[in-house]
């Protein structure tokens, strides 16, 4: 027993008048001032620091603190307590672990080993892969197989999407309206005039004119001798398109396009950061679960597999998609037409008889010999429309390249 201990007892019992030393004793040994044979319980504090390096951490007992005692004031991180306390977590105070992070290329643990070299980065399944090679690109995790699933949590970006063959339906057409502009301009062959007889355009035509659009034009007229007079009336001849006459086809609405897929699917998927360090050489990577648990290097070709990622996959990638919904127009049903006034006395002034392709009745004279009448032609020219047809589904996908896939064996 320290002779200290020892001076406390006795003088408790011999005496009260010696409190002030007992009180003194009391806070040597961590008392409170009744001798107690009992264990302490309360392990939340630590010594008093007596030095720079702090006192003992207080020790924790049944049912302590989960933490050792708070470091000895004035001291270092290491006079915390001992992470013994009953129930405690490994973290003593100020000397514990918070753990490694295994992407940032620091020591957090202070245990002088970083990212991959650290065993808590190795349990938790990071490897240090080798370099990537010259024309390749990764590292990355690479699954293949029918029901591959997305890339996962702890390799989230896609980087490579294929398979051995791309397939998908063609478009559906059902939501695409198809229509047609105007035609594109046609001439015609020149008007023809036929002048009648009679108001009835029987017979055949006495007197037959062909104008030039945009020209008044003049002719005689012969009459009988017997007091007829002719013409009386007159049908309009427009002529005939020169040439056929296409139109541009318009649509309007959006194809849908059904989903694509990938016979025997693979995906290459990528970390969202590189681990910085841990390793001699090449990147600390973490190992995806099944079925991502290769790590591989790709490029777009068929290319040799450089050691040491020697397991070769090829695959087919990228998307030709030319999936879309087609309008045609028909050949434009053509007309010729034309505006076409008969002057009666007059040089194409006032305002004319408007002819058309029916019979029409014109103004005529009195004259036993001849008269003189004139024509004048405009707006000639072929009009008319074309028909669009039902929208219908053209094109398709295919693969746009062939990737070398390599992988550690």
């Amino acid at each position: 027993m320290p002779s200290c201990y020892r001076r406390c007892v006795v003088r408790r019992v011999a005496s009260i008048v010696v409190t002030s030393l007992a009180l003194g004793c009391s806070s040597i040994l961590g008392i409170d001032g009744v001798y107690d044979d009992a264990p302490q319980n309360d392990a939340s504090a630590g010594g008093v620091g007596g030095s720079t390096s702090g006192g003992a951490g207080g020790v924790g007992g049944d049912g302590g603190s989960i933490t050792g005692g708070a470091s000895g004031s004035g001291g270092v991180p290491s006079g915390g307590g001992a992470p013994t306390g009953g129930g405690g977590a490994p973290t003593g105070g100020g000397g514990g672990t918070a753990g490694e992070n295994c992407v940032n290329g620091v020591d957090d643990d202070g245990d002088a080993a970083i990212d991959c070299a650290d065993p808590d980065c190795q349990t938790a399944g990071f490897v240090c892969a080798p370099p990537v090679p010259n024309g390749f690109k990764g590292p990355y995790a690479f699954g293949q197989g029918a029901g591959l699933p997305g890339c996962p949590s702890t390799h989230p970006t896609e980087v490579l999407t294929g398979g051995d063959i791309v397939s998908a339906g063609p478009a559906v057409c059902a939501g695409v309206s198809c229509g047609c502009g105007p035609p594109s301009t046609v001439g015609c062959s020149g008007v023809t005039v036929d002048y009648y007889g009679d108001t009835a355009c029987s017979g055949s035509p006495k007197w037959t004119k062909t104008p030039g659009a945009l020209t008044c034009t003049g002719g005689n007229f012969v009459h009988c001798t017997s007091g007829c007079a002719y013409p009386s009336a007159a049908i309009v001849d427009y002529g005939t398109p020169l040439a056929a006459s296409a139109c541009a086809a318009t649509s309007s609405g959006s194809p849908v396009l059904p989903a694509v897929s990938w016979g025997n699917p693979a995906r290459g998927c990528a970390v969202s950061k590189a681990a910085a360090g841990g390793c001699s050489a090449g990147t600390c990577l973490q190992k995806a679960a099944a079925p991502y648990q290769r790590v591989c290097v790709v490029a777009s070709g068929s290319l040799v597999c450089p050691s040491p990622y020697t397991q070769k996959s090829q695959v087919k990638t990228g998307l030709n998609d030319t999936r879309s919904c087609s309008c045609q127009c028909n050949s434009a049903d053509l007309a010729c037409s034309a505006t076409v006034k008969d002057y009666y006395g007059s040089i194409c002034t006032g305002s004319g008889t408007v002819l058309s392709d029916s019979c029409t009745p014109v103004q005529i004279s009195n004259a036993t010999s001849s008269e003189t009448r004139y024509l004048l032609v405009t707006n000639h020219g072929a009009t008319g429309t074309c028909t669009p047809s039902s929208p219908a589904s053209v094109g398709g996908v295919s693969a746009s390249q062939t990737t070398t896939v390599c992988c550690l064996p």
